[in-house]
């Protein structure tokens, strides 16, 4: 029995974005792919679309330099056509039907889903190419950070938030300047 203890048993991840209840990644019908945290930490204040290039099924296509349009194309389909969730709120636009993913904070991601193929039948045709949710991390204690990067050209970028976590309530506060 003292071996047992010791065992360690390996828990597939948790998927919420394919079929909008939680489903071990394991048993989902669909092709998905996850951004597991640790390569989210690894790169605390860089961009969003440089997170999702790690993807072989994302083209992402950036029109101008920093903070300029970014278009996200899955498994070739146009850029209105890849839903992007954040915590299941819609970030597509109306206008546009793309969502503008330069000044999406990453500081405060847990981990990104990706569901790679149609999802309409689920979030309508903004999903005819997938879907890219975006799950927050929940602050489990108040706190606060600053941080920055400084790169090329006179290029800054700083960041400052706060997290408030009381009772089984939290709240998130965040704050950024990009300059070049």
């Amino acid at each position: 029995f003292a071996e047992d203890a010791t065992d360690a048993t390996q828990l597939d991840p948790i998927v919420i974005t394919a079929s909008k209840s939680a489903e071990k990644a394991s048993e989902v019908p669909a092709r998905i792919s996850i951004i597991e945290p640790k390569i989210v930490e690894q790169s605390p204040i860089a961009e969003l679309p440089h997170l999702l290039m790690s993807d072989a099924a994302i083209n992402m296509v950036q029109s101008g330099g920093l903070g300029q349009t970014s278009s996200i194309f899955i498994r070739g389909t146009n850029s209105e056509h890849a839903l992007i969730l954040r915590d299941g709120a819609r970030l597509n636009t109306a206008s546009t039907g793309a969502a503008n993913l330069a000044f999406i904070d990453t500081t405060d991601i847990k981990q990104i889903e990706i569901l790679k193929g149609p999802a309409s039948v689920l979030y309508g045709t903004d999903a005819i190419g997938g879907v890219v949710q975006i799950i927050s991390k929940t602050p489990e204690k108040t706190s606060a950070f600053v941080t920055g990067e400084i790169g090329e050209n006179k290029t800054y970028k700083s960041i400052v938030g706060a997290d408030l976590a009381e009772n089984g309530f939290y709240a998130q506060v965040r704050g950024q300047r990009l300059e070049s």
